[in-house]
C-alpha cells in the first residue's frame, strides 16, 4: 500500500509576490499621475479666469461703463490683489470701480464689482512676475491706453505680468497685462502662456 504525503503549503511562491508588488506599482503609479494632472488644471483654470476677469476690467474702463452708482468712476476699474498673511481677504482679489481716483483700492469708498476667492487658498499663489513685495497689489485700466499700478514691468521688455504657481506643481502660468512702449504708450494686451520647471 502506498502513503501519499501531503505538505501543507502555506504562504505564497516568490512569482505570487512579485506579481502582487507589480500590480500595486501600476496603481500607485496611475493615482500619482492623475494628482498631478488635476494640480496643472487647476493652475490653468485659475489661470483663464484671472485673465478674464483683466479683459472684463480693462473692458469696463474702455467702454466708460457706469459703476453701480451709475457714474464712470474717475479713477477707471481695477483689481487688487491682497496677499498679506495677516488679512482675512487674504485668498481672494477684488474687482472694483476706483471712485476716489486715487490709483489704489480705498476700503468702504470703492464701489465693489466682484470678490473672486482661491481654490485651494494654502498651495495657490498669484504674485507680480517682477516683483520684491507682493504683499498687496492693484492694477487699474483708467482707460484703453492709461494703467495704473504698483507692480514693477521685466526690465528688459516692459511688459507688466502675474505669475500663477500652484505650489508642488511644475508647472506655472504668466498674464502678460500690459506693455509699455519707449515713449509711454501703453498697450493693455491681456495673454496668457504656460511654462513647466
Amino acid at each position: 500500500m502506498a502513503v501519499k504525503i501531503i505538505h501543507n503549503q502555506s504562504g505564497y511562491t516568490m512569482f505570487e509576490l512579485l506579481i502582487s508588488l507589480a500590480i500595486i506599482v501600476i496603481i500607485s503609479s496611475i493615482v500619482v499621475i492623475q494628482i498631478q494632472v488635476r494640480d496643472v488644471d487647476k493652475v490653468r483654470i485659475t489661470t483663464e479666469e484671472l485673465a478674464s476677469n483683466l479683459r472684463q476690467v480693462r473692458n469696463l474702463a474702455t467702454s466708460r461703463i457706469a459703476d453701480a452708482s451709475s457714474e464712470f468712476p474717475i479713477g477707471g476699474y481695477g483689481i487688487n490683489f491682497n496677499n498679506d498673511e495677516d488679512s482675512p481677504d487674504r485668498y481672494s482679489y477684488l474687482i472694483f470701480g476706483d471712485v476716489d481716483g486715487n490709483g489704489g483700492y480705498t476700503s468702504g469708498v470703492d464701489s465693489i464689482i466682484d470678490q473672486i476667492n482661491y481654490r485651494d487658498q494654502d498651495k495657490l499663489m498669484i504674485v507680480p512676475s517682477h516683483a520684491i513685495d507682493s504683499s498687496s497689489f492693484t492694477i487699474i485700466f483708467k482707460n484703453e491706453h492709461q494703467i495704473i499700478s504698483n507692480i514693477s514691468p521685466d526690465p528688459m521688455s516692459l511688459v507688466y505680468s502675474l505669475d500663477v504657481r500652484y505650489l508642488g506643481t511644475p508647472q506655472k502660468a504668466i498674464v502678460q497685462i500690459y506693455d509699455k512702449n519707449l515713449d509711454g504708450y501703453t498697450w493693455g494686451s491681456i495673454n496668457v502662456s504656460y511654462e513647466s520647471n
